[in-house]
């Protein structure tokens, strides 16, 4: 810390990349695993109701669990200052996610969900407002 009680803007810059790259990571490994989720549903929509597939459900369940408590706001009983730092921090990873999702949409990115015999659409599932934990199916 300065003498004025301000933090080195080098060790800022610091926790900043790390936070960063943490979001990456996260991201990256979401995707992979919900993109595996997807493609693992349309190909037991293609073979029936009669075969047997390895979904990774509880990968999926633990995946959002840690995806809301990654997103979760900062405890209300902290010191202002402490606060403020976890909500910067937490509106950081929401932009990070929020700009992954429409990267990919311009991209064409997602997996397009295909629907089955007899249903008329074709629907993209992606990520909404990661900060609220929310799965969306976009039209």
């Amino acid at each position: 810390m300065h003498h004025e009680g301000h933090m080195d803007d080098g060790l800022t810059l610091s926790r900043s990349q790390h936070e960063e790259s943490r979001t990456a990571r996260v991201i990256r490994s979401t995707v992979f695993l919900f993109n595996r989720f997807i493609r693992g549903l349309d190909t037991l929509s293609k073979k029936g109701k009669t075969s047997t597939l390895d979904l990774p459900i509880e990968s999926v369940s633990l995946s959002l669990q840690d995806l809301i408590g990654y997103f979760q706001p900062p405890d209300e009983h902290l010191e202002h200052e402490d606060k403020q730092n976890r909500l910067r921090a937490l509106k950081n990873r929401q932009n990070l996610f929020q700009e992954e999702v429409e990267n990919k949409e311009h991209a064409g990115g997602y997996i397009p969900h295909q629907q089955g015999q007899g249903e008329v659409s074709t629907q993209n599932i992606y990520l909404l407002r990661p900060h609220r934990a929310k799965w969306c199916v976009k039209p």
